[in-house]
């Protein structure tokens, strides 16, 4: 019930829906051991809502700033003066938007682009032979661990077990547990 108060219980809160909306609605259940207010209980309605189709994100081609390493930086660096960047005596923001595009484009004939398409994996930068070879290590060792005789890899535990089993058959014991005086059983 929605409302409970000195043993009166009633059902006055509603969850609208449109009429087409309706087959949406799988359960409605009022949870009894929360309070939204003093006396009232929140009423809650499971819905099964379709969510639209999630679109692939595509990429886009990118130079390939990773390859700018030794000998390439240097022709990167000859293919930019060789082409030209513009006078510094002019407008600020033109002059910086002409050197950018001499820079992006000295840059994609000598580095490359990626093709772009659809976004890969970001977590699979890790995965490579090392934590490959760990990993089926890891797997075989818990595996093998299954079926080893566990009295082997802990000699304790079964010396545990034998002195519990011969305290209670020295005592009266119900369900491998000692009995006391009283007839309960400890634990």
């Amino acid at each position: 019930m929605t409302y409970c108060s000195g043993g009166r219980r009633t059902e006055v809160d509603h969850i609208l829906v449109r009429r087409q909306d309706l087959e949406a609605v799988k359960d409605v259940k009022v949870l009894p051991g929360k309070d939204v207010a003093t006396q009232h209980r929140p009423l809650v309605a499971d819905l099964s809502v379709l969510l639209p189709p999630k679109m692939k994100e595509r990429a886009e081609p990118k130079i390939r700033w990773w390859k700018l390493k030794g000998p390439v930086k240097s022709e990167l660096k000859r293919k930019v003066l060789a082409t030209g960047l513009p006078n510094p005596d002019g407008p600020v923001n033109e002059t910086w938007r002409q050197a950018e595009q001499t820079i992006l484009l000295c840059a994609s004939e000598i580095l490359g682009k990626t093709k772009g398409g659809q976004k890969g994996d970001k977590a699979a930068w890790f995965w490579n032979d090392e934590v490959q070879k760990a990993v089926r290590v890891k797997r075989t060792r818990s595996k093998s661990g299954r079926r080893l005789d566990h009295r082997k890899i802990l000699p304790n535990t079964g010396r545990i077990k034998d002195v519990r089993r011969r305290r209670c058959r020295s005592e009266k014991c119900r369900d491998g547990q000692p009995v006391r005086e009283t007839g309960t059983t400890t634990g």
